[in-house]
């Protein structure tokens, strides 16, 4: 939803969805765990089935 209004859907893409997926990388590693495994995992499941 987020590049379906953008002009450009590349530069869209990388200013404002990249940022945001490598803060996320970088806080994975910081704080990965079976539990947070766990939460991710339940977390696609639920997108993926509702």
């Amino acid at each position: 939803e987020i590049l379906k209004g953008a002009k450009d859907p590349h530069e869209a893409y990388r200013r404002l969805i990249q940022p945001q997926k490598l803060r996320l990388a970088k806080e994975y590693v910081k704080k990965r765990s079976f539990w947070l495994d766990l939460k991710i995992i339940l977390k696609t499941l639920k997108s993926a089935i509702f």
